[in-house]
């Protein structure tokens, strides 16, 4: 009798279909990652999500959605985590043994019952990645005012950075001049 008891790190990550940037990940995008993509056994669920911190409980779901060309220093995946009137995509590096980098939440919806965050990201090929939120109160109605945009960037050790609005604008200017 040949039983399951562990899973490789190889093994793990080709539940996540590597893709290029940019890409777009939104409200919607988890259907096509759900319908696409193979759901991970438990094993997975307990050895590496467990392990970087995610709740796991019958109330929660994940589902792998990609993951990025690896460097020689990380590997950078994007999964989707539904728990109680939370909906989050999670970007997370790991280096060569599988140990977190670094781990983001970059997307998603998350509500209080009355009122909900909704945000949308897109990675680009720089490895910058541009998140656009917004809160929809319980009238469904979208208040512009409340919108925010977050700058975050992949570095070359894997360390995932939040970047100051204001900067971000002006370093893109500086490059394409």
């Amino acid at each position: 009798m040949n039983k399951i008891n562990d899973i490789s790190l190889k093994q793990f990550l080709s539940f996540f279909p590597i893709v290029s940037p940019p890409v777009v990940i939104s409200k919607d995008t988890i259907t096509t990652f759900s319908k696409e993509n193979k759901p991970l056994p438990m094993i997975a669920l307990e050895k590496y999500f467990k392990a970087w911190g995610d709740e796991i409980d019958e109330f929660v779901e994940f589902v792998p959605c990609f993951s990025l060309e690896a460097t020689q220093e990380y590997q950078t995946l994007v999964y989707w985590k539904a728990s109680l009137l939370s909906y989050e995509y999670i970007i997370v590096t790991l280096d060569k043994t599988s140990e977190v980098i670094s781990k983001k939440v970059i997307a998603g919806i998350i509500s209080d019952g009355i009122k909900s965050v909704q945000s949308a990201a897109t990675i680009q090929e720089d490895l910058t990645i541009h998140i656009a939120s917004g809160m929809i109160a319980d009238n469904n109605l979208y208040d512009a005012k409340d919108s925010k945009q977050t700058y975050m960037e992949i570095m070359p050790s894997g360390q995932i950075i939040t970047i100051n609005e204001e900067n971000y604008v002006n370093d893109k200017k500086e490059k394409e001049q």
